[in-house]
C-alpha cells in the first residue's frame, strides 16, 4: 500500500514540473509601479470644463477623483485631439469643482483640464489672449 502511495505521489509531483525558460522569468519580473505606459501623456488630468458661456472670463472645472490640484495653479485645457485650447489659472477649489480664470485661448465647453508639461505650457501660452470684455 505504501509503495502505491509513493508511486501516486511521484506521478502527481511530476505533473507539477515547471519550465525554467529564461524568457518566462524575464516576463514575470516586477514592473515599476511609477512607470507610465508607452505613449501615455505626461500631463496629469485634473478634470473637465463644465459647459459654460463661450468666451467667459471664468470657467468651472469638474474635478476628477484623486485630481492633482492643490491650490492656485496654472492649468491647460485641451480638445479631443490633445491640442491646447486655453491657459487658465485656478483661483478656488471647492470639493469636486474648481473655479479658474481664462488667461489665454478660447476653451471649449467640455475640454479636458490637465496640469501641463513644459511643452504644453509653451503651446498654451502662445494662444491669443482672452478677448477683452468677456
Amino acid at each position: 500500500m505504501s509503495r502505491f502511495a509513493g508511486l501516486l505521489a511521484g506521478a502527481l509531483l511530476a505533473g507539477c514540473a515547471v519550465s525554467t525558460d529564461p524568457e518566462s522569468t524575464a516576463a514575470a519580473a516586477p514592473s515599476n509601479p511609477f512607470a507610465r505606459p508607452d505613449g501615455a501623456s505626461r500631463n496629469l488630468p485634473a478634470g473637465y470644463l463644465s459647459p459654460g458661456q463661450p468666451g467667459a472670463a471664468w470657467r468651472v472645472i469638474t474635478l476628477a477623483p484623486g485630481h492633482p490640484l492643490r491650490g492656485e495653479e496654472f492649468v491647460v485645457t485641451r480638445d479631443a485631439d490633445l491640442r491646447p485650447t486655453g491657459w487658465l489659472k485656478v483661483t478656488r477649489l471647492d470639493g469636486r469643482v474648481a473655479v479658474a480664470e481664462v488667461l489665454r485661448g478660447l476653451p471649449g465647453p467640455r475640454d479636458e483640464v490637465v496640469l501641463p508639461s513644459t511643452d504644453l505650457t509653451r503651446a498654451a501660452q502662445a494662444l491669443p489672449p482672452r478677448p477683452p470684455g468677456s
